[in-house]
C-alpha cells in the first residue's frame, strides 16, 4: 500500500515547482505592488523543491518585475524564508488469519496470526520565501543592490535553459 502511495506521488509531482505563476496545488510565484517602486515577491515550492531553488525563483521573479517596470536594479528591504509542513497519518489495517481444530472432548485449538499495515505519519515540506524589494533606475554608490538583468540571466541559465 505504501509503495502505491509513493508511486502515485512520484507520478503526480515528478519534479519540483518550476518558474510559474502560483497555484495552490504545485506552488509558484506571486507578487503584490505596495508602492510605485516597491513590491513584495513570494515563491512557494512543492514537496520536491529545495530551499535553494525557492530562494532562486524568488530572486528571478524580483528581477523580472524590476526589468518589466523599466528599472535596472533592485534592493531587498526584508526577507523571510519559511517551510510549510503538511502532515497526515495513514490509516492502519490489521489482518487476522488462523486455523481452528477440534480435538474432541469439546476442546478447540485455535492458532491465529495478526498483521498490521499502515499507521505511518507522512510529512511534506514545502519551502518558500518572501522578499520586499525596491527598484532603482541607477546604481547607487552607497547601498548594495542587485542588477536585475544579471540575476535573471543567471537564474534562467540555471533552471530554464
Amino acid at each position: 500500500m505504501r509503495s502505491l502511495f509513493v508511486l502515485f506521488m512520484v507520478l503526480l509531482c515528478s519534479c519540483s515547482t518550476g518558474y510559474q505563476k502560483y497555484n495552490s496545488f504545485s506552488g509558484g510565484f506571486s507578487e503584490s505592488r505596495l508602492d510605485e517602486h516597491i513590491y513584495r515577491v513570494s515563491f512557494e515550492g512543492n514537496g520536491f523543491t529545495s530551499v535553494q531553488k525557492a530562494s532562486d525563483m524568488t530572486m528571478m521573479r524580483a528581477s523580472e518585475l524590476t526589468a518589466r517596470a523599466g528599472y535596472r536594479y533592485f534592493g531587498i528591504i526584508s526577507q523571510n524564508q519559511y517551510t510549510n509542513k503538511i502532515e497526515w497519518k495513514q490509516p492502519s489495517t490489521t489482518y487476522i488469519s488462523g486455523t481452528a481444530r477440534s480435538t474432541g472432548n469439546n476442546q478447540i485449538q485455535y492458532n491465529a496470526r495478526a498483521n498490521t499495515n499502515g499507521g505511518q505519519t507522512n510529512v511534506i515540506s514545502k519551502p518558500g520565501e518572501s522578499i520586499m524589494i525596491y527598484m532603482l533606475k541607477a546604481k547607487p554608490s552607497d547601498v548594495f543592490v542587485y542588477d536585475a538583468v544579471f540575476v535573471y540571466e543567471q537564474m534562467y541559465n540555471k533552471y530554464i535553459e
